[in-house]
């Protein structure tokens, strides 16, 4: 899973660090051609989500103990702020970037932070959007138009949620 800016120079993307069993955040500079470091280290950190002016990069990382949503400036990556507060996963930037996006640890619940800031950003606290039946495992499973009002999500079989009726969203 990853990412590409809007100007097409960086592609972001999860990398399995060999010899430690663990995922670190990695970038391509299609313009330099050469691999940059993220996101590395110890810990599980994947999903990552460029924001729309590439002046951020929000993922997921386990350093805490579970798994939550950062965010660090991009590319050079000086400083790291915690965006989640109860555990979350699979950020997406709104299409203005001053909100974020992502599901709790789970995958059944859906919020969104305010961000805002400069240098140092700072964040409202999350708010709930709505209740989801995410599928969970790899790929990509969830999209957002740039407005963050409609989503497209791959959501578990109404038999494995244990309900009986369907729904039909069009229009979306």
């Amino acid at each position: 899973l990853g990412d590409w800016s809007r100007d097409g120079r960086w592609i972001v993307y999860e990398s399995l660090s060999l010899g430690e069993d663990t995922w670190d955040v990695m970038a391509y500079d299609t313009v330099d051609g050469v691999q940059v470091p993220i996101a590395t280290g110890p810990f599980v950190q994947q999903f990552p989500a460029l924001s729309p002016d590439g002046r951020w990069l929000a993922f997921v990382s386990s350093e805490s103990g579970r798994q939550e949503i950062y965010i660090q400036p991009f590319p050079e990556g000086q400083g790291r702020w915690m965006v989640s507060t109860d555990g979350g996963t699979r950020p997406m930037w709104k299409g203005d970037g001053r909100e974020l996006v992502f599901f709790d640890a789970e995958a059944d619940d859906v919020y969104a932070v305010a961000v805002t800031g400069g240098d140092t950003p700072s964040f409202g606290a999350p708010e709930p959007l709505f209740i989801s039946t995410l599928r969970t495992g790899t790929g990509n499973l969830s999209a957002m138009t740039s407005d963050g009002k409609r989503f497209l999500l791959n959501e578990r079989p109404l038999m494995d949620r244990g309900e009986q009726s369907a729904s039909l969203i069009q229009n979306w």
